[in-house]
């Protein structure tokens, strides 16, 4: 029997989901394409799900009032919470951009709540004693058939729909021809350029040692979690030092400063420091500093996406996450299966992932190119865009030549950036610093 206590479903991305339906009926027909009235575990949930989808399809369109009206008619108002519970939705949905995510987290509970029924039938029929085994077994796995046929179906995404996906989103951005088509990480360069990081994409960063690989990171960290959730798995550098680093972006302190806490209490430093930790913590962004399998990466990253919306998830660095032990001797293979879990990763989140990489020692001395991406080709393969990094004047570090070596769906080049070192922050170069370079 199914413990009541212990039912899958989450209150919040139903709410949300609702909420954005509510907000921006143009969401339905992506909505519906994941989940279905059934699909929502509150059964007032259920009924507001399924007076959107009539006042939909009879009216064409709809808003809180008409859907109010609906469920006036079915007598379900008054049991769904009134109008005012309506209104709630409307006026508590975090962002109507993250409703696809929302609704897989409500698919999700829904396919695990199916598989909870299927394996008390199953359970059932294991004590059937007057039933062959071949029949109980051959009915188990027509249970668990259902639930599967169940969430393929619900996992497929029409072509009406995708094409109505985007033309909503090449509408939106011929009416702001501004909006980038994805994430922008705050450096004009790179974002004119990738048109920011698209969804489903994994994003490597590689360089030699010393030349900022997780200062980049994290200054497009710091950027991106002002305004949507992110998550950093570092596998090279404590929960600790990151958050420092991150206080010395947000404050432009020195890092030394920062780390040992060299100020006076009546400085102008001290009172920046404190006002910046105060900044950061409201930066949404959660950080997880253990060594780490591929498997564990998942399961973190999944976790994440749960508890809050999780639009990038970074990865440092990607030759130093761990294996089971099933690729003994065999480096090359290891690595290739680190970066196909990483795309994988992207896929299945529907966000970008970006990892840092090593470049093989060869690739230091001058300009790098693909092939020194160290121990595995397959990075190369698996990622839509490699950014590789180097300092192109070897008396001025500061100055960091990002360079678009790979771009699955655009065009390649080279951006001018500077490291400020002190801070451990990336910005775009200006033309006053490379002049002072040269």
């Amino acid at each position: 029997m199914i413990d009541s206590q212990r039912i899958p479903y989450s209150q919040e991305a139903e709410e949300s989901c609702l909420g954005a339906l509510l907000t921006n009926p143009s969401l339905l027909p992506l909505l519906e394409s994941i989940i279905q009235p059934d699909s929502y575990f509150l059964l007032r949930h259920r009924h507001i799900a399924k007076a959107i989808q009539r006042t939909a399809d009879r009216d064409g369109d709809y808003d809180y009032l008409t859907v109010a009206q609906a469920l006036k008619e079915q007598g379900k108002l008054d049991e769904v919470g009134g109008q005012s519970y309506l209104l709630y939705l409307v006026n508590n949905t975090p962002s109507t951009a993250n409703a696809e995510i929302y609704a897989h987290i409500v698919q999700r509970a829904a396919i695990r709540r199916k598989l909870l029924v299927a394996g008390d039938a199953i359970k059932a029929l294991a004590l059937k004693e007057d039933m062959d085994v071949e029949q109980v077994l051959s009915e188990a796995e027509s249970e668990m058939n259902k639930v599967r046929q169940e969430s393929i179906s619900n996992d497929e995404t029409g072509v009406g729909v995708l094409l109505s996906q985007r033309l909503a989103f090449v509408q939106e951005r011929v009416e702001n021809p501004s909006l980038l088509p994805g994430l922008p990480v705050g450096l004009k360069g790179l974002d004119n350029l990738l048109g920011g990081f698209q969804r489903s994409d994994l994003i490597v960063i590689a360089g030699p040692r010393g030349v900022g690989k997780t200062a980049l990171m994290l200054t497009m960290l710091h950027y991106l979690s002002r305004h949507v959730g992110t998550g950093m798995i570092s596998l090279e550098m404590g929960a600790e030092q990151l958050v420092d680093r991150l206080i010395s972006i947000e404050s432009s302190l020195n890092l030394q400063q920062v780390r040992f806490g060299n100020f006076k209490p009546d400085s102008q430093q001290w009172t920046r420091y404190v006002e910046a930790v105060g900044r950061v913590n409201k930066h949404q962004f959660r950080l997880f500093d253990r060594p780490a399998t591929p498997e564990i990466i998942r399961a973190k990253a999944l976790q994440w996406r749960r508890e809050t919306a999780l639009s990038a998830l970074f990865v440092d660095y990607l030759q130093i996450i761990t294996s089971n032990g099933q690729f003994r001797g065999q480096r090359t293979q290891e690595v290739g299966y680190f970066s196909r879990s990483l795309k994988g990763l992207a896929k299945e989140l529907h966000c970008p992932v970006i990892a840092g990489a090593q470049l093989s020692r060869e690739g230091v001395r001058g300009e790098p190119e693909l092939h020194h991406l160290r121990e595995s080709g397959d990075i190369e393969n698996d990622a839509d865009v490699v950014i590789l990094l180097w300092a192109p004047d070897e008396h001025d570090p500061n100055w960091i030549r990002a360079k678009i070596a790979k771009h699955r769906n655009g065009p390649t080049g080279a951006i001018d950036l500077w490291f400020e070192r002190d801070c451990v922050r990336y910005r775009d170069a200006r033309r006053m610093d490379l002049e002072a370079v040269v």
